[in-house]
C-alpha cells in the first residue's frame, strides 16, 4: 500500500479520465462502424439477419451493462474502488483486442457475428463499472470544495473519447480505400483502443483506495450486503440517480448516436458531410466540459444542474427547428449549443450522485441507478425516436421527446437535497 501513496491527484485524474476515454472511444466507434461490421460479419444482402442482429445487439448491450453495474458495483463497495477499476479496464482492453482479431464471415461463417456479439457484450459489461467507478474515484479523491470540478473529468474523458474516435475514423476513411478499410482498416481502430487500454491498466496499478472507502470499512461489522442495504434503505436515492441521469444519457445518445443518421434521412445530408459537421461540433465538447466543470466551484452544484435542465426544457424544440431551417451552419450551431447545455448539466452529476449514498453502498447505488437509465432509455433513444416518428421523425417529435425527459430530470432535481459527501 505504501508504494501507492506517492501518486498525485493529477496522476489520478489522468489515469481515470483515460479509462473513460477508452470506454467512450469504443462506444462511439461502434456507431461509425455498423455499416462496415455488417459487411464483414454477415453474408451479402441478408437484410433480415442484419435487422435481427442489430436488435439482438441492443438488448444484449443493455442486459450486459446492467449486470456489469451490479457485479462491479458490489465489488467496488466490498473489495474497493481500485480493484473494480483495474478489473473493468482489463476486461474492456481484452474485449477490444479480441474484436479487432475476429475473422470475417467469409472465413468462419456464423461464428463471426456471434463472436462479435459476445465480445461487444463483454465491453458493455465492463462499461457498467468503468464509468461510474471513475466518477466515484475522482470525487472521493478530490478536496471537498473541488469535488464538482474534479468529478467533471470523468465526462472530459467521455468528450475526449468521442473526439478521438471521430478523428480516427475520419482520418482512416480518407487515407484508405473502401476495400482497404473494409479488409483491415476498421481492425486498426479497435487495436488502437486495446493498446491504449493496456497503458491505462498499467497506470492504474499505482492507484490506492480512497480515504472515504478505507474509513467506511470500519463501519461494516454487522452491516448487510451493500446491495441489500441499498435496496432496503436507499431506494429513494436509487430512484433519484435514475431520474437525474435520464437527461444526460438521453441527450447524449440523441446527439452522438442518432444525429448522423437523422441528418442523412431527414435532411438528405450525405453521410460524409454529416460526419464532417459532427466533427466540427464535437471539437468544442471537451472544452465545454472543462469550462462548466470549473463553474461548479463558483456556485452550488445542484443549482447549476437545475439551471441547465431548465435550459434544455426551453431550447430543445427551437434548436431542432434551427437544424431544420438553418442549413449546414444551422445544424452545426444548434449541435454546438446542445453540446454546451449537455456539458453544463453532466459535469454536475458525479458530485450529485456521490452525495445521494453513504460510502459503503455508493458504488453499487450509483452504478445501478445510472446504468439503468442508460439501458432502459439512453441506449434505446434512437429506436424510440424512430418508432415515434414512423421511421422518419419530424423535428417536433425529437424536440418534444427531449423536452419531456429534461422536465423529468428537472423535477427530480428540485426534490434532491445537496449535501457534502461523508462516510456516514
Amino acid at each position: 500500500m505504501d508504494k501507492h501513496k506517492r501518486i498525485t491527484l493529477r496522476y489520478i485524474i489522468i489515469a481515470t479520465l483515460l479509462g473513460n476515454t477508452i470506454q467512450w472511444y469504443d462506444y462511439h466507434l461502434f456507431n461509425f462502424l455498423v455499416p462496415i461490421l455488417t459487411q464483414v460479419f454477415f453474408p451479402p444482402e441478408d437484410i433480415w439477419s442484419h435487422v435481427s442482429y442489430s436488435s439482438f445487439l441492443l438488448v444484449s448491450h443493455s442486459i450486459a451493462r446492467i449486470l456489469g453495474s451490479f457485479v462491479f458495483g458490489l465489488a467496488g463497495d466490498v473489495k474497493g474502488r481500485r480493484f473494480a477499476l483495474m478489473a473493468s479496464i482489463g476486461l474492456m482492453t481484452c474485449s477490444s483486442l479480441c474484436i479487432g482479431l475476429i475473422p470475417s464471415y467469409a472465413a468462419v461463417g456464423w461464428i463471426a457475428p456471434f463472436s462479435f456479439a459476445f465480445f461487444r457484450a463483454l465491453q458493455s459489461f465492463a462499461a457498467g463499472g468503468e464509468f461510474t467507478g471513475g466518477m466515484l474515484y475522482l470525487v472521493e479523491s478530490a478536496p471537498i470544495a473541488k469535488r464538482g470540478f474534479y468529478g467533471s473529468f470523468s465526462f472530459f474523458g467521455l468528450g475526449l473519447g468521442i473526439l478521438v474516435s471521430s478523428f480516427n475514423f475520419f482520418v482512416f476513411g480518407i487515407e484508405l480505400s473502401d476495400r482497404e478499410f473494409l479488409k483491415w482498416g476498421w481492425r486498426m481502430l479497435y487495436l488502437f483502443g486495446a493498446v491504449a487500454g493496456f497503458i491505462v491498466f498499467l497506470l492504474r496499478r499505482q492507484f490506492h483506495e480512497t480515504h472515504l472507502f478505507l474509513e467506511s470499512q470500519h463501519e461494516l461489522t454487522g452491516r448487510k450486503n451493500p446491495f441489500f442495504e441499498m435496496v432496503s434503505h436507499h431506494k429513494a436515492a436509487f430512484a433519484k440517480t435514475f431520474g437525474i441521469g435520464l437527461l444526460e444519457t438521453v441527450a447524449f445518445n440523441t446527439f452522438v448516436g442518432f444525429l448522423l443518421g437523422y441528418w442523412n434521412k431527414q435532411f438528405g445530408v450525405p453521410l460524409r458531410s454529416a460526419l464532417e459537421l459532427n466533427c466540427i461540433a464535437v471539437v468544442f465538447f471537451p472544452l465545454f466540459i472543462i469550462l462548466f466543470g470549473k463553474l461548479t466551484d463558483l456556485w452550488k452544484i445542484k443549482s447549476q444542474a437545475i439551471s441547465f435542465s431548465f435550459l434544455f426544457i426551453c431550447s430543445s424544440i427551437p434548436l431542432f427547428f434551427l437544424m431544420e431551417i438553418g442549413g449546414n451552419i444551422g445544424k452545426v450551431t444548434a449541435l454546438i449549443l446542445f453540446l454546451a447545455l449537455l456539458a453544463g448539466y453532466m459535469v454536475c452529476l458525479p458530485a450529485l450522485y456521490c452525495e445521494l449514498f453513504p460510502t459503503r453502498v455508493r458504488f453499487i447505488g450509483v452504478s445501478l441507478g445510472y446504468n439503468f437509465a442508460i439501458a432502459l432509455l439512453g441506449s434505446a433513444t434512437p429506436e424510440i425516436i424512430l418508432s415515434s416518428g414512423h421511421w422518419l421523425p419530424s423535428v417536433f417529435d425529437v424536440g418534444i421527446y427531449l423536452t419531456i425527459i429534461a422536465l423529468i430530470s428537472f423535477l427530480v432535481l428540485l426534490r434532491t437535497k445537496e449535501k457534502i459527501i461523508s462516510v456516514r
